[in-house]
């Protein structure tokens, strides 16, 4: 049972998924163990250490919203989501069966190369 939904798992794209959730996630610790650990040294290193956190977190949020995509239309599904229900976007991409735009099952399509000896 997948926590996006059959679309997202029929195109194999949950771990774009998982990488930006723990790419976000990975950017808060880069971000707030350095304020545990060194609150009383000199502030540059809190700069390097908020300018890597948030290449990190741009780095998350781009794949959530830009890799997450329709093999055969190039939908961006989660942008879609995200403007379409902006409160229960992600209800409605767990709800979804075929791509919303083409109407793509995202079932891998059949292999039509010819096949000479």
């Amino acid at each position: 049972m997948s926590i996006y939904g059959p679309l997202i798992d029929r195109t194999h794209q949950t771990w774009k998924l998982h990488v930006a959730n723990i790419g976000v996630v990975s950017s808060l610790v880069i971000h707030a163990v350095p304020r545990w650990l060194l609150h009383g040294v000199a502030g540059g290193y809190f700069a390097v250490y908020s300018g890597v956190s948030a290449l990190v977190a741009a780095a998350g949020v781009f794949i959530y919203f830009g890799a997450v995509k329709c093999p055969v239309c190039g939908a961006h599904w989660v942008w879609r989501a995200t403007k379409q229900r902006a409160v229960r976007w992600l209800e409605w991409l767990h709800e979804q069966q075929v791509c919303p735009v083409c109407g793509s099952t995202g079932d891998a399509p059949p292999d039509n190369r010819c096949k000479s000896p």
